[in-house]
């Protein structure tokens, strides 16, 4: 085994047992098992590069979650996500900020899709670009439930690459994790 797929197993199972260790009474047990807890990498890819012009690019990210916990002992254990957003109008200015109202599939190694739909926010943490996606699933298995999906690109300074001559034409790999949890 990578060692890569060993620290995301590892995280994973540690993550997943901070999520349910608090967990009491009927209703908390019912929701821990409808949890799912997925990590895995992630990449962005900007045609053309953003750059401090504002441009109309293609922005597409991929996530390939190599470990996926279900804690109802359901037969999910790996995903994959791919999204490409056309006609999305970016420069320098506009990198970092909150995108409303889109929509991000997750494709089960079940051969089934959940459909979320997501406020997209994209923050500078220090020496690490953060995007975070926040929603409900509205189709596919989990429909009804919350979504979030955090992608991690350490080492990234969004905007200084943004201003370099060649702009900022790619992210990642990164780490990024999916979860989804029943609503509260």
């Amino acid at each position: 085994m990578r060692l890569d797929r060993l620290v995301i197993a590892v995280f994973t199972a540690v993550a997943t047992s901070i999520a349910v260790a608090p967990a009491q009474g009927a209703e908390a047990t019912q929701a821990a098992l409808a949890a799912v807890n997925c990590t895995g990498t992630s990449s962005v890819t900007y045609s053309p590069a953003i750059t401090p012009q504002p441009t109309t690019v293609t922005a597409t990210s991929s996530q390939d979650y190599l470990a996926c916990v279900v804690l109802d002992g359901g037969s999910i254990t790996f995903a994959e996500d791919s999204t490409t957003v056309t006609s999305l109008t970016r420069s320098c200015a506009t990198l970092l900020g909150i995108t409303p109202n889109r929509q991000q599939s997750v494709e089960w190694n079940t051969g089934q899709i959940s459909q979320a739909q997501v406020d997209v926010t994209t923050t500078q943490v220090q020496s690490a670009l953060v995007v975070t996606s926040i929603g409900t699933v509205i189709s596919g298995p989990f429909t009804g439930l919350n979504y979030k999906r955090v992608s991690t690109y350490a080492n990234v300074d969004a905007l200084l690459s943004c201003q370099s001559p060649q702009g900022l034409s790619q992210l990642g790999p990164g780490v990024s994790n999916l979860t989804i949890t029943p609503l509260i």
